[in-house]
């Protein structure tokens, strides 16, 4: 079946790169960093360690890792290359998403379910769930807005600690509009970052949604970007 040789196929390519990524010298900074995180929430408020992951290492580890996933080979004029194995252009953009979104697992994802597990199992739970899917949604927006311009990350620093850090802030539909303030519902976290037992099943099946549906969006047209583009190699 060509779909299963072509999921075979992006998935060694999102394998490749996610190795490449894991041996950047900033995921060793990240690694670090991430580890401190644990150690200071597990000893002192796991709420505040968690806030501090869904509202700041989250959305940067994705931008870093998200941003650059067709970006590097666009400038570094490689992209091209990639075009000419078994595999459909839609297909290299999801699996170079992939390939970002695992090292940002990897270092958040425990952070999440230490800091949740210091509270109880469910917001362990809540906290991993949260982890999941808002990486799937920060990846797939960063990774399709990183194929437009060389200020890409610049960019998404400001939309970060201006869009997501401060609207989310913000009382009613306007903060709903942001990515981290779903991320944090979900989690079972108010706008201050406290955990709210009283959160609703329901809030938290809407923001899931809400995630999800970020993340299919930006996916797909992520895919119908790669495929429409024309990419030349400057031979200057």
């Amino acid at each position: 079946m060509p779909e299963l040789t072509h999921l075979q196929t992006a998935s060694a390519w999102a394998a490749l790169h996610a190795r490449r990524n894991m041996r950047k010298k900033a995921f060793k900074w990240a690694v670090a960093l991430c580890a401190g995180l644990t150690l200071v929430a597990a000893w002192t408020d796991s709420a505040a360690g968690a806030r501090l992951t869904f509202r700041m290492v989250l959305p940067f580890l994705a931008l870093y890792f998200g941003a650059g996933a067709l970006r590097e080979e666009i400038e570094d004029q490689t992209l091209t290359y990639s075009f000419t194995r078994s595999l459909g252009r839609a297909w290299v953009f999801g699996a170079r998403a992939v390939a970002a979104l695992a090292p940002i697992l990897l270092l958040a994802l425990p952070v999440a379910l230490i800091t949740g597990g210091q509270i109880d199992a469910l917001t362990a739970a809540r906290f991993g769930l949260a982890t999941l899917l808002g990486s799937l949604a920060y990846v797939a927006f960063f990774a399709f807005f990183g194929m437009f311009a060389r200020w890409s990350t610049t960019v998404g620093v400001m939309f970060v600690l201006f869009w997501e850090s401060l609207t989310s802030s913000v009382p009613g539909l306007l903060g709903h509009l942001t990515i981290v303030r779903h991320v944090m519902t979900l989690a079972g976290l108010n706008a201050e970052g406290a955990v709210t037992s009283g959160s609703g099943a329901s809030e938290a099946m809407t923001s899931a949604l809400a995630l999800s549906l970020i993340a299919a969006t930006f996916f797909v047209l992520g895919g119908m970007r790669v495929r429409a583009a024309e990419f030349v190699l400057d031979k200057s």
